[in-house]
């Protein structure tokens, strides 16, 4: 009696076959992602400077096109940034500083309740940035000595120079970056003139540094209209600590998605202790700030911009928040597009 044609198909065996490069490129992957992560700092300051370096080149150009040769350009153009930090820092941070210190004291318990319930504002108040900061250097030398003291602003000196010396790296290797472009660009061609990416050699460079410098440049745009924006609205409405929270609501702008919704909560606190009308007509304002961000602002220049799905956004946020911190997050769409434009040019490259 013949074999039913269901018992044959399933006595058939199925045979798969895993060839030696699909292993190695698993492998190389796995490989890849595990470098990234133990060298994610590396990274950071490596990309932080190719922004850098993709912000100032067209003032570096412009400067170059008008005679002056580029490494003045470039130092002007640090000397501009320069002025325009301390100015903004002589005229906001005096005040910043003392309507800060007014809302610790006089918020303390929303604030640690806020740390408890959401980790992400937790992350941010709590970033590792400084582990002690200069009052409690202080305050430590008065109650038990300097002796006793020495560990912790040990700490915080250690820190402080980490910082300083982060700042300084980033802003040589973004001005060598714009320096001796012509000479990278020229060696990484030259590197790949035999092989298959040779094309690819050519566009990629200039056409990664266009997409961060046009992002960064807009991000700018928008951090600036935004708090202008709040703090108007919030003198009018007569919300304390206006120029705080214009400052959080334009900073957190740099995490988009997560951080203008992060600026609402302490606007809102700070409008329900004068009372819970003025609270509603702040959360009021803030959700039409987002509306004209989301519907205005996002679509004519972040999302031309940056070509990102807001969902690939969102979830880029969240994996670079859990794996460096808030800097993790605030770098996160840079990478992105990096990567997004990496792939693009790849793709062309092999058609």
């Amino acid at each position: 009696m013949p074999r039913s044609k269901t018992k044959g198909v399933s006595a058939r065996e199925v045979q798969v076959k895993i060839s030696t490069s699909t292993i190695f490129q698993v492998f190389a992957i796995i490989a890849g992602g595990l470098l990234i992560f133990f060298l994610r700092d590396l990274l950071a300051i490596f990309l932080a400077s190719l922004m850098l370096a993709a912000l100032i080149e067209p003032a570096a150009a412009w400067f170059k096109k008008r005679g002056i040769s580029k490494g003045i350009g470039i130092g002007l153009v640090y000397l501009g940034i320069l002025i325009v930090l301390t100015g903004g820092l002589l005229l906001i941070v005096p005040r910043t500083l003392a309507q800060t210190q007014e809302i610790a004291e006089r918020y303390a318990p929303a604030i640690n309740k806020l740390k408890e319930t959401e980790p992400i504002i937790g992350g941010i108040i709590d970033g590792n940035l400084f582990e002690q900061n200069l009052t409690e250097v202080v305050s430590h030398i008065q109650e038990s000595g300097i002796s006793s003291a020495v560990p912790v602003l040990a700490t915080y000196v250690t820190e402080t120079f980490q910082v300083i010396l982060t700042i300084l790296l980033v802003l040589v290797l973004a001005y060598y970056m714009v320096m001796e472009e012509d000479f990278f660009k020229a060696g990484f061609v030259k590197w790949l003139a035999s092989t298959k990416y040779n094309k690819f050699s050519k566009t990629i460079g200039p056409r990664m540094r266009d997409r961060l410098g046009t992002w960064l440049r807009a991000e700018l745009l928008v951090m600036v209209i935004i708090f202008a924006l709040t703090f108007i609205v919030l003198s009018v409405l007569q919300v304390p600590f206006a120029l705080v929270l214009a400052l959080i609501a334009g900073l957190l702008e740099i995490v988009p998605y997560i951080g203008p919704i992060l600026s609402v909560i302490p606007a809102v606190i700070i409008a329900l202790s004068i009372s819970p009308l003025q609270a509603v007509f702040v959360a009021l304002f803030y959700f039409l700030i987002q509306q004209l961000e989301a519907d205005v602002l996002s679509p004519k220049i972040m999302q031309k911009v940056t070509g990102l799905n807001p969902v690939i956004g969102i979830f880029a946020i969240l994996i670079g928040l859990k794996v460096a911190g808030f800097f993790g997050g605030l770098l996160a769409i840079p990478t992105v597009i990096a990567i997004s434009v990496l792939i693009d040019e790849l793709s062309k490259n092999n058609k």
